[in-house]
């Protein structure tokens, strides 16, 4: 299945070093550019919502990223030039709205699709996403790239209500995905079918554990199962006797303890 590598950065010549890395190691049908992160950390390094911010620094990464992909394909003509992408916010706060000047830098630098999270950087993830900002957007962008909306889509319905309210051309679903990865199969199914299944719980469980193991691979089992408590949560809900449950999820420090949790339903 085709899938996108992210990255973020506020130097654009950084940015441009990490392009044959990430080429070089994975097989990633897209390079995005985050450009609405709004975690200090992210911020202060000029990166994240920062490029949403000051849209000279984002037409300059993604003009750089742009040049480094396009450099890397001639060079290596078995790996084809992929499209370049970038996810933005509405803007600074709300005294400061610079989605327009956010994309219009993106597109000048040759941006292949735009994303936009329809919150300020001072609301993070509270508050209302703003869709009348996301057809605002499509509208600006007229059919020159894709447009993605993202913020308030959780749901097959809130996906089709998107579409439809703001002329998207797609959903991204973020924290909605989170402990959940059969949102994407369940949002297809009702946009083509007007209706959709549910997974059973064994199946959400097992998808849970294939995560947890892929995570102990990378970051060492503690803490990978620390990261996973709120997960599992989400992967079990719905379970008779849930809060119960939860109070032995957030105490689980290892594989076998969501093991010993989880073994009556996985019979």
């Amino acid at each position: 299945k085709a899938y996108a590598v992210q990255i973020f950065g506020g130097n654009a010549d950084v940015m441009a070093a990490a392009v044959p890395i990430v080429l070089s190691r994975t097989s990633c049908d897209v390079l995005d550019i985050n450009g609405g992160c709004p975690v200090p950390k992210i911020v202060k390094t000029g990166a994240g919502s920062m490029l949403t911010k000051e849209p000279e620094r984002l037409y300059a990464i993604v003009s750089a990223v742009k040049g480094a992909v396009k450099a890397y394909a001639a060079e290596h003509p078995e790996r084809p030039e992929i499209p370049v992408t970038i996810k933005i916010r509405s803007g600074w706060d709300a005294q400061h709205l610079t989605w327009k000047e956010a994309a219009e830098a993106a597109l000048g630098a040759g941006a292949d699709a735009i994303t936009i999270h329809a919150r300020t950087r001072a609301q993070g993830y509270e508050g209302k996403a703003d869709w009348g900002i996301q057809r605002q957007l499509v509208e600006f962008v007229a059919g020159r790239v894709p447009v993605f909306g993202s913020g308030d889509a959780h749901s097959p319905e809130s996906a089709r209500r998107m579409l439809e309210e703001t002329g998207a051309d797609g959903v991204m679903f973020a924290r909605g995905a989170m402990g959940d990865p059969f949102l994407f199969r369940r949002t297809r199914q009702y946009l083509s079918e007007g209706r959709y299944d549910e997974e059973p719980l064994k199946e959400r469980l097992l998808a849970g554990f294939r995560e947890l193991e892929l995570n102990v691979a990378d970051k060492g089992e503690r803490t990978a199962c620390m990261q996973m408590r709120k997960k599992f949560c989400a992967y079990s809900s719905g379970i008779r006797g849930g809060a119960k449950l939860r109070s032995q999820l957030v105490m689980a420090e290892t594989v076998s303890d969501y093991r010993t949790i989880f073994a009556s339903y996985l019979e």
